[in-house]
């Protein structure tokens, strides 16, 4: 009865400590736990790019900021390496400033893995202010005269063939909440449009996804973890879930100790 009593009265910082190790160890050392399944929307992103003849275009648009680069960044990655791996060519645009950077640090790590050339294979047209989802579906040359860099589009090798929505194959909207894509550039052009969202924030689309206006969905880190599996090339994604996933079994063993010690010491005092 003493050690119920004992744990009853766990001192706190404990428990945070055993969560900061938790967390903290698997980021360190390597574990690499099984993560059974791809869920079907993620599969369906792989599927459309594989689908894509090379020489193809996917827009990647980075609407997050930094708070969320831990579940967002590395689904973001995947994707680029996986254009870059089938020989397609990447524009990335940001709805958000604080994408821009997020956006070029994607694509120089990739670009770096499969010796491809800024400007021609891949270009980062960075952030405009205004309806830009709109003006893209009108004329991407007008909405971004110039690269993040200053560079003028008609110089860009990569921009040659693309003007429109219609010379996109793949539109990936990475965000930390909805996307603005849907009124616009599925809804007025019928484009193919994916999504990368939070885990909290996938909930809201799956509508979208039951009503075919997305072609697939990622949601959170798992879903990171599970592209990366896709293309062979485990990395952040699943590192991340390696961690999450012991924290998350720490806390459940944590509430049910808790629990027993609770009526343990309440059967004594009755």
């Amino acid at each position: 009865m003493e050690f119920w009593k004992m744990l009853s009265k766990l001192d706190r910082r404990i428990i945070f400590a055993l969560v900061f190790l938790a967390v903290l160890l698997p980021l360190i050392f390597k574990i690499g736990l099984p993560i059974k399944g791809i869920q079907p929307p993620v599969k369906a992103i792989y599927d459309h790019i594989e689908k894509l003849p090379e020489g193809s275009t996917v827009l990647i648009s980075i609407s997050y900021s930094p708070s969320t680069m831990p579940e967002l960044y590395p689904m973001t990655l995947a994707v680029i390496r996986h254009c870059f791996r089938h020989n397609i060519k990447v524009v990335c645009v940001s709805l958000v400033i604080t994408g821009v950077g997020i956006g070029e640090m994607a694509l120089q790590e990739a670009a770096k893995e499969y010796n491809k050339q800024e400007g021609t294979d891949y270009v980062n047209l960075g952030f405009q202010a205004g309806p830009v989802t709109l003006g893209m579906g009108q004329d991407i040359h007008k909405t971004f005269p110039a690269d993040y860099k200053g560079t003028k589009i008609e110089e860009l090798p990569v921009m040659k063939n693309v003007r429109t929505y219609k010379d996109i194959g793949l539109i990936v909207d990475y965000t930390a909440s909805g996307t603005g894509y849907i009124g616009t550039a599925v809804t007025m052009y019928n484009a193919d449009l994916a999504v990368g969202v939070t885990a909290v924030g996938a909930a809201d689309l799956y509508p979208y996804l039951q009503t075919k206006q997305i072609i697939g969905l990622m949601g959170g880190l798992r879903s990171a973890a599970e592209y990366e599996l896709l293309i062979n090339k485990p990395d952040k994604g699943c590192i991340r879930m390696d961690s999450q996933s012991i924290a998350h079994l720490l806390i459940l063993v944590l509430i049910v100790v808790g629990n027993i010690a609770y009526f343990m010491t309440r059967s004594k005092k009755a």
